[in-house]
């Protein structure tokens, strides 16, 4: 998937919905990983930036897209020797 099919699925994953912070379960899912993963990830200081306000975390659609890009891996054709 380049970088045009990414925005092209993000942009119709957002269509009709005016939410831009979403909760656990909901990244999860629109990052197509488990919540656990996600759990996982943010206790050890990884994966995607979130805000917690006391015991809520909460992700910015923003932040997960952009999160996403900064880890796309480079096409195989992008690879050394060219």
């Amino acid at each position: 998937m380049d970088a045009n099919e990414i925005e092209e699925a993000i942009e119709r994953a957002l269509r009709g919905s005016p939410v831009e912070f979403l909760n656990t379960r909901q990244a999860a899912a629109y990052l197509s990983l488990s919540v656990p993963r996600l759990e996982i990830w943010r206790s050890r200081g990884q994966g995607p930036p979130y805000t917690r306000v006391g015991r809520i975390i909460r992700y910015s659609r923003t932040d997960l897209n952009q999160w996403m890009r900064e880890h796309q891996a480079p096409r195989r054709d992008e690879g050394v020797g060219r």
